[in-house]
């Protein structure tokens, strides 16, 4: 391949293209010009964008450290930073791959663009986020249906009251004065390349039904959308709505509980997912037979993170009525997840259409007609293998211009797979957008999707390989800022799951402590998924005992190569990973000076008690964990044994709870519980307990005081080098509204709005 170019050289065009300096003169006329868009995007959504932005650079470089912390390059990532959301979004082609759409944010307001990549004319479509101050739209996802027509999903919110004569987007009836607190609307927007908009519809334009959201696009066929709808009585069906008209008709009436449905590549409804009650905690996979009845598929549960499903329903294949599906190997058969081609209309599972040898499929490209293009997985970089010979060859010359460190998706292609749009992301990189020609082989910057977060002011990763006690080879990650003096103090991260994997890609928790000065490792302990059946297997029964192993003997490998300070050591993890670190509080205090744990499990039978008794004894979910962590009566003993809770008066390690009040896979009574134990038998804890917090996804309020309290322990008793004693400057629970994207500034709004109301 042609296109060659050093990191730092793509470190600088990325920063380039993001900041507005001119590009240097390796770089073609198209980058420059593309890039300087991207930038007077950005300074278009708002008059003060110039200046907010230069006030943003200057206020990292003015609050500073405020002590004379080693972290061997800029002052650390500030919290509104590391919290903020893409400023790049949407970044889709046309089918020709003629005109390039996205949307572009800045301080909580945004607009979408419509690119012309062959004249270079540029036309705004229409401002999002905060418009004015009793208003929000927000955009859910940009469909191409045709080069002329580009379908927007958005979502209107209003709250106060609201005049008449409003005239945002038309989704929300501007014809009478809105006199509630708040209201919304969903609906659908027809762009067409010359700027001119319609309304598809909308909640007010279908009667009593309420728009759930998209389900197929149709592309290529007909001027329809499928869309699906909550009907009056509660069920959840499909519509067919024509994006000229809005002329709709009912496609499928559903039923109740419905979360999704899969259409095929003739936009036939063959798939659903239902739930099986009110709760929405069991869901059930279901086909539609040639019978025209549905039939069960696969059980799965709904925040599984865990416990995977019989089926990973991945889209439509080239044949009705057919989907690919991620399915794993048969229990005592070993192998890694295979994709196959799964019919619908007869239930029966096809031959493997791709399987690594050594890693689990994550995922596939597909063409826009469903013919299959490349299965995809995680080694340590994400890879794809290309069914297409050129098409392979093509993506290892991408891989070698990215020398082999960046993660490449291909997130959108031209119908005759000429352009594609690229997201590039790694450790120091959230994420990245590139145009790629293949005719001309040439790779040209879009936008960088996270310009606040700079790469010199990330830690660097790198994988270290180590060999267990019991002769097993494995790895882990070591992320660090480069340039500062070693070794440094250690923060151990062990995944949650366990049945997860950590990948070589930009992580906000490692980057949080790496930016505070810790050296943050990540070991892939056997129970991991992502290596084949096998691997995770040998996790099954292993908690307490191999896998917590695998991860001590990771950290003294690191001791032993003087990689990191072994006198000053904390270990961190949340879910399993909390329960790790609260294994190694009750038994391993002559190797870590502190325990951090995030909604960790301090009693093994106490959760699984409540597993069989929320979920069922007969339920997928708790078959799953009654086989890979133990049943709470047969192997009651053994849970016991390996239960942090009753091993509370061997405490000796200062020790920080967090857990979500909200928390529906990992009760917050394992922490309350924890808490309670280690204080009757008087051991020093902290806890904090999040109001709005779920088990994941948290809001940026609940994250900013979890980060805030997290780093205010680890420098109590790891502190970094050259820290005096004092808080720094950036260390604050406040929030930045000014600079957080429109759904966390109406949140905050609609708490002061209703503020002593409730």
């Amino acid at each position: 391949m042609s296109f060659v170019m050093s990191c730092r050289a793509r470190s600088r065009v990325r920063a380039h293209g993001v900041a507005g300096f001119a590009p240097q003169a390796w770089v073609s006329g198209f980058l420059a010009l593309l890039a300087s868009v991207v930038v007077a995007l950005l300074l278009a959504t708002t008059a003060q964008a110039q200046d907010a932005e230069e006030g943003t650079e200057g206020a990292v470089e003015e609050q500073g450290t405020g002590v004379a912390l080693e972290l061997g390059g800029a002052g650390p990532l500030i919290m509104w930073e590391l919290l903020s959301e893409p400023v790049l979004n949407h970044v889709q082609l046309s089918p020709s791959g003629r005109y390039l759409s996205y949307e572009v944010r800045h301080q909580g307001r945004g607009r979408l663009y419509l690119r012309d990549l062959e004249t270079g004319e540029r036309v705004s479509l229409m401002d999002v986020g905060e418009i004015g101050d009793s208003q929000i739209m927000r955009v859910g996802a940009l469909h191409w249906k045709n080069d002329e027509s580009l379908v927007v999903e958005v979502l209107e919110q209003r709250y106060g009251i609201i005049r008449t004569g409003s005239s945002l987007p038309m989704l929300i009836d501007p014809s009478r004065n809105w006199r509630r607190d708040d209201y919304s609307a969903r609906g659908f927007l027809l762009f067409r390349p010359d700027g001119t908009r319609s309304l598809i519809t909308s909640d007010f334009a279908i009667g009593t039904d309420r728009i759930v959201g998209l389900a197929s696009v149709l592309r290529g066929q007909s001027d329809e959308i499928i869309i699906t709808v909550t009907t009056r009585t509660g069920h959840v069906g499909t519509r067919r709505v024509n994006i000229h008209t809005g002329q709709h008709r009912m496609q499928d009436e559903g039923v109740r509980y419905i979360s999704a449905y899969h259409i095929d590549a003739n936009g036939q409804v063959v798939g659903r997912i239902r739930g099986a009650n009110a709760r929405g905690d069991r869901s059930i996979i279901e086909r539609r037979g040639e019978d025209g009845r549905w039939h069960r598929v696969a059980n799965i549960s709904r925040r599984d993170l865990e416990a995977q499903p019989e089926l990973t329903i991945l889209g439509p294949t080239d044949s009705p009525g057919e989907f690919f599906v991620i399915r794993r190997p048969d229990d005592g058969v070993s192998g890694t997840s295979a994709v196959h081609r799964y019919d619908f209309t007869t239930g029966s599972l096809g031959p493997s259409v791709y399987a690594h040898p050594v890693y689990d499929a994550d995922a596939i490209m597909v063409s826009s007609s469903g013919e299959f293009l490349a299965g995809c997985y995680w080694a340590d970089v994400y890879r794809c293998d290309f069914a297409n010979p050129e098409t392979a060859q093509t993506m290892a010359g991408l891989h070698r211009f990215f020398e082999d460190e960046r993660n490449i998706r291909i997130t959108s292609q031209s119908r005759d797979n000429a352009r594609w749009v690229l997201s590039v992301s790694g450790p120091d990189e959230p994420g990245t957008y590139y145009l790629y020609d293949r005719n001309r082989q040439q790779v040209e910057l879009i936008g960088n999707a996270y310009p606040a977060l700079a790469m010199e002011r990330m830690g660097v990763m790198r994988r270290i390989d180590y060999t267990a006690r019991d002769g097993t080879r494995l790895f882990g990650y070591l992320t660090e800022m480069p340039g500062a003096s070693a070794p440094r103090p250690l923060v151990v991260l062990p995944h949650g799951g366990p049945e997860v994997r950590d990948h070589y890609d930009y992580d906000l928790w490692v980057q949080f402590l790496a930016s505070r000065g810790y050296a943050v490792f990540q070991p892939q302990f056997r129970g991991s998924s992502g290596f084949g059946r096998d691997f995770a297997r040998a996790g099954y029964g292993q908690w307490g005992a191999l896998m917590q192993d695998d991860v001590t003997d990771g950290v003294m490998h690191l001791v032993n190569e003087n990689l990191v300070d072994g006198d000053a050591m904390c270990i961190m993890g949340a879910s399993y990973g909390g329960y790790v670190a609260l294994w190694a509080g009750a038994t391993q205090q002559s190797i870590y000076r502190c325990v951090i744990s995030i909604a960790g499990v301090s009693d093994p039978v106490a959760i699984q008690q409540w597993e069989r008794r929320t979920y069922g004894e007969d339920s997928t979910r708790f078959q799953y964990w009654a086989q890979s962590l133990g049943h709470p009566v047969h192997d009651r003993e053994r849970l016991e044994s390996i239960s942090p809770i009753r091993h509370a008066d061997r405490w000796s390690l200062p020790t920080l709870l967090i857990h979500g009040r909200l928390d529906g896979v990992v009760p917050i009574e394992q922490s309350e519980s924890m808490a309670r134990a280690l204080r009757r038998a008087g051991h020093e804890v902290e806890t904090v307990w999040l109001s709005s917090a779920r088990h994941s996804r948290w809001r940026y309020p609940d994250q900013n005081e979890a980060f805030a309290e997290i780093e205010r322990f680890l420098f109590t008793h790891i502190p970094p080098p050259g820290w005096d004693g004092t808080m720094p400057e950036w260390h604050a629970y406040e929030m930045r509204p000014e600079i957080t994207a429109s759904s966390r500034m109406y949140v905050v709004r609609r708490e002061e709005l209703f503020r002593g109301r409730r």
